[in-house]
């Protein structure tokens, strides 16, 4: 190792190396009007799909409709929600929390625009980390719908046969993705986490 002399100046020059620890960070909602919105987003888009996101719930958020056929929640992770029941216009997912604190997701399909609601038994907790993912898998004449909390499976909604040929989530939606609300094609928001 090399001595350090000093310069001109009378310093002894100094190198410093400094690790920067891992930082622990998260989006805050305030329940009223804050979101993430990523546009229409078209690769975000999808038929098949896997939705997952931590968060802790400390408020009451505000609610927001799929539609008809559909259910009432506070949204985690959305691409639309309740518009028309027509193609593009149609809501691709929403991941939530119900007003009783259940995990829940939608789509409407592609066919007619139907809503296909799922929620999950168990009861995501307040004011401490959750984990809540969603899939739905179509192969051949068969879908599969299932809710997870904490890396738990919570529910489960199985299509068959010629069911399943028309419930092919809108993966053409133009309504926008968001974290936190829900989004319209114009990009209005509606439901606060």
């Amino acid at each position: 190792m090399k001595t350090p002399t000093l310069s001109k100046s009378g310093l002894i020059p100094l190198l410093l190396v400094c690790a920067a620890l891992p930082v622990q960070a998260a989006l805050r909602f305030d329940g009223v009007n804050d979101h993430v919105t990523f546009g229409v987003a078209p690769a975000l888009g999808t038929t098949n799909l896997t939705i997952e996101c931590w968060f802790k719930r400390e408020g009451a958020g505000a609610a927001t409709s799929t539609g008809t056929g559909g259910v009432n929640g506070i949204p985690l992770v959305t691409k639309g929600r309740a518009e028309s029941e027509a193609g593009a216009t149609n809501m691709n997912y929403f991941t939530g929390i119900s007003t009783n604190n259940l995990v829940m997701a939608d789509f409407e399909d592609r066919n007619n625009g139907l809503n296909h609601p799922i929620t999950g038994l168990g009861a995501a907790g307040s004011n401490s980390w959750q984990h809540v993912a969603v899939t739905y898998q179509q192969s051949g004449t068969n879908g599969t719908w299932i809710t997870y909390l904490n890396g738990l499976a919570d529910r489960t909604n199985t299509f068959t046969g010629a069911n399943t040929l028309v419930t092919t989530p809108e993966g053409a939606s133009l309504q926008h993705a968001a974290l936190g609300s829900a989004l319209l094609t114009t990009g209005a928001a509606a439901g606060f986490f």
